[in-house]
C-alpha cells in the first residue's frame, strides 16, 4: 500500500470510529476491531466508513466467514487500500 493512501486512510478511520473501536495495520491491509454490537449496526458503520474513504474512487465491499466485512478500493493506478472489519 503506498504510505501516502495508507496515511490518509487511516487519519479517516481514526477520526470516524466509533468509540471503543480499534484501528490497526497488518500485511499491507487495515484492520478494524469493533466494539460488541449488534450485526445491523456493524453492517451501518462498514457503509458508513467506507463512503467517507472512497472518496472519487470505486469501493467493493464483501461480507466475509465469521460476520465480518471487507472494503477494497478499486483504483485504475492499483495502489489502493484494503479495510477488514473483524468483529471477532
Amino acid at each position: 500500500m503506498n504510505p501516502d493512501i495508507a496515511q490518509g486512510v487511516a487519519y479517516e478511520l481514526n477520526g470516524a470510529l466509533l468509540p471503543g473501536w480499534r484501528l490497526r495495520q497488518l500485511d499491507g491491509r487495515f484492520v478494524v476491531s469493533p466494539s460488541p454490537i449488534d450485526a445491523v449496526v456493524l453492517r451501518d458503520e462498514v457503509w458508513r466508513l467506507a463512503r467517507l474513504i472512497a472518496y472519487d474512487n470505486f469501493v467493493s465491499i464483501a461480507k466475509t466467514a465469521g460476520g465480518g466485512y471487507e472494503v477494497a478500493s478499486r483504483m485504475a493506478s492499483g495502489s489502493g487500500f484494503v479495510v477488514q472489519f473483524d468483529p471477532r
